[in-house]
């Protein structure tokens, strides 16, 4: 309620659709940053999610332009402060710079550019990379026998062997289509604390993964 600025990721992601009406409604002052001004967003591959991809978090590039808006924000309420903000923002922004290089950099030799992951999250950062997600979740639920022979008959024609998941899902279906491609299940977190750490984790695994 005392909060000065709040900063929406700005997609259309299911926590701030329920909430920010309410959030607003006891500071009608505070100055609301949409870190997603600026950005194009995807076409969502989750039907449980219709629409466009909430997931701007999980591009680098997109991050960019998202602390470049948070920046900009923290300015205009706290101006005598603006060359600390520009400069933590400068800095930060030649490190997310470095980790897009990095990380396309490592997934540039990878011949086999397609991955199963349960919740289809990572559109964004498969369009960075030009790389090719295939969700398992259906309609927002564990998939029915039907689909998931689909599932299993796509892994084998595209030669994939790792199934990931996110920690917060059942792993049961993923393991169902690890157990038929020999292959195995292996967790990614599209929410972890340390951003720049995680999204090279995530590259690691996925490079693993796809050889």
């Amino acid at each position: 309620a005392d909060a000065q600025i709040y900063a929406k990721v700005g997609s259309p992601i299911e926590f701030e659709l329920a909430w920010l009406d309410k959030l607003l409604a006891v500071n009608q002052d505070m100055l609301v940053v949409d870190c997603s001004e600026g950005l194009g967003l995807i076409e969502s591959q989750d039907p449980d999610e219709p629409g466009m991809d909430p997931h701007i978090w999980l591009s680098v590039r997109n991050v960019k332009v998202m602390v470049q808006n948070i920046c900009d924000g923290l300015v205009q309420i706290d101006p005598d402060n603006r060359d600390y903000y520009q400069a933590n923002c400068s800095a930060y922004l030649d490190q997310l710079t470095e980790l897009d290089t990095d990380i396309s950099q490592s997934l540039s030799g990878v011949e086999n550019r397609s991955f199963i992951v349960f919740h289809p999250a990572f559109g964004y950062f498969a369009r960075d990379y030009n790389l090719t997600q295939i969700g398992v979740e259906q309609e927002g639920k564990e998939p029915n026998a039907d689909y998931l022979i689909r599932l299993i008959e796509e892994a084998k024609a595209n030669n994939i062997h790792v199934i990931f998941i996110s920690p917060e899902f059942n792993t049961k279906s993923a393991e169902v289509i690890a157990d038929e491609i020999d292959g195995q299940v292996v967790i990614i977190d599209p929410l972890a604390e340390d951003y720049i750490s995680n999204m090279l984790n995530i590259a690691a695994a996925l490079k693993a993964a796809m050889h």
